[in-house]
């Protein structure tokens, strides 16, 4: 059986009263709307360079006639800064074929200056933008391909977004996870990618295979109690080890939060939904980041078995056990308010992740909900006791609307000026029938 498919066929309930959600407004402004010929409907988070340009992929578009297979782009401010709108660049043009095309994540900068990214379809690959040259032109390079994807096969299938870190002189390692394929099919894969010294090759290799430990629950199914189905790439924790969740899997059979050493050894750290009633949420889509203390913070899209209840944000403390590492906690259940129009006032769906400024407050975007039902931008500020107060600092517009909404990938924030960063997959320019291209925006908060 597929761990994936059962998360996926969760319903979506419940209600934890934890704080209350507060309105106050941020300002907000649209600085790109997509045309198609630039890509459009951009997907995952976007990228900044130490010159302040920002950097993104779209999955469609990037011709005059709206065809293509996307683009990576890169916006550039204005000079006058009473401009709200950036100037925009098209990197590369994807051809609009399922496997050279129709990237499904965003763009990393490696140590090198290189940009790195994924394609999923049809097994997929992870690319390559190299430095800019002298007339400040990068050149594109597939780097490794997956799949084919109708094979139980070992490099792993359909790569999420990467990160990339320190390798030999002048080149990077790139990690990253394979939702599906690996040693159990449909399992998913952690992997590492690094050049051949002196070779153009890149070498993969599998740093884990989830669902290598399946068990049987109390009615007979089999699970995959190490997690399965990774959909964000990891993150590097402090101690060297990569942290990240997992779709499906775990004990409770809807996603996990695992831990997993140099050496292989997994620990998973938390298991959600093992009981029925799953008020710690469910199918969690995102990476995880750590605050000073080591204590680290997630989304989860959903929740099952319960009342009312539209994800959640939670947190993992460290603990002095070496059975219990990490304590979890809700710090954030969405939906706490439901609008006179039946939308969740606070936000729905948080599949992207967080970002901590310097005072503690995590900011995300959950992708419906709000006061329009297009999705909105959230504050959590942390208070006394470990609790947290929740303020919608922005709700985007209705899907009818024509303005930008279903906010998507998690928010870039600019540490040298606080300014915050993202994109809306729909809105702005009309792409072809009742499609909007989406939109780029910005966000002081208040």
């Amino acid at each position: 059986m597929s761990c994936k498919s059962k998360v996926l066929r969760a319903s979506l309930a419940a209600l934890i009263l934890i704080g209350s959600a507060t309105l106050a407004a941020a300002q907000v402004t649209v600085i790109h709307r997509f045309t198609g010929v630039d890509g459009y409907n951009p997907v995952g988070g976007l990228t900044l360079d130490d010159q302040g340009n920002l950097y993104g992929a779209t999955p469609f578009g990037g011709n005059a006639d709206l065809s293509g297979g996307g683009t990576i782009f890169r916006l550039s401010p204005p000079a006058d800064p009473s401009r709200r709108l950036w100037s925009a660049k098209v990197l590369h043009r994807f051809p609009p074929q399922a496997g050279e095309g129709f990237p499904t994540s965003g763009v990393t900068f490696g140590p090198s200056g290189a940009l790195y990214g994924s394609l999923s379809f049809s097994g997929g690959l992870v690319y390559r933008l190299s430095p800019p040259n002298t007339v400040g032109q990068r050149g594109y390079e597939p780097i490794f391909s997956f799949g084919p994807a109708a094979s139980n096969i070992g490099t792993g299938l359909h790569p999420n977004a990467v990160i990339a870190t320190v390798g030999l002189p002048g080149r990077d390692v790139v990690y990253g996870t394979a939702t599906e394929g690996g040693v159990v099919i449909n399992g998913g894969v952690l992997f590492q990618l690094a050049p051949q010294h002196g070779q153009p090759t890149w070498n993969e290799t599998i740093l884990y295979n989830f669902c290598s430990q399946p068990i049987v629950d109390q009615n007979g199914n089999q699970i995959c109690s190490d997690g399965a189905n990774p959909f964000a790439p990891p993150t590097i924790g402090p101690d060297g080890n990569f942290y990240g969740t997992t779709l499906a899997g775990g004990n409770g059979d809807h996603g996990a939060v695992y831990r997993i050493e140099g050496d292989g050894t997994i620990t998973i750290l938390h298991s959600f939904c093992t009981n029925t009633v799953c008020q710690d949420g469910s199918a969690p889509e995102s990476s995880l980041i750590f605050d000073a203390n080591n204590s680290i913070y997630g989304t989860a899209t959903a929740c099952s078995g319960t009342t009312r209840c539209h994800g959640t944000v939670f947190r993992l403390t460290p603990q002095a056990s070496d059975r219990e590492p990490f304590k979890f906690s809700v710090i954030h259940s969405f939906c706490l308010q439901v609008t006179s129009s039946g939308n969740c006032a606070d936000g729905a769906l948080p599949r992207s992740g967080l970002v901590m400024d310097a005072n503690g407050a995590l900011y995300g975007v959950a992708e419906q909900g709000g006061k329009f039902g297009g999705g909105v931008i959230y504050k959590l500020t942390p208070g006394g006791n470990g609790g947290y107060s929740t303020t919608v600092l922005h709700s985007f517009g209705a899907e009818t609307s024509g303005l930008p909404h279903h906010p998507n990938g998690t928010l870039l924030l600019d540490p040298n000026t606080g300014i915050l960063y993202g994109a809306t997959a729909f809105g702005g320019n009309n792409c072809g029938g009742t499609n909007t291209c989406g939109t780029i925006f910005q966000v002081i908060p208040p």
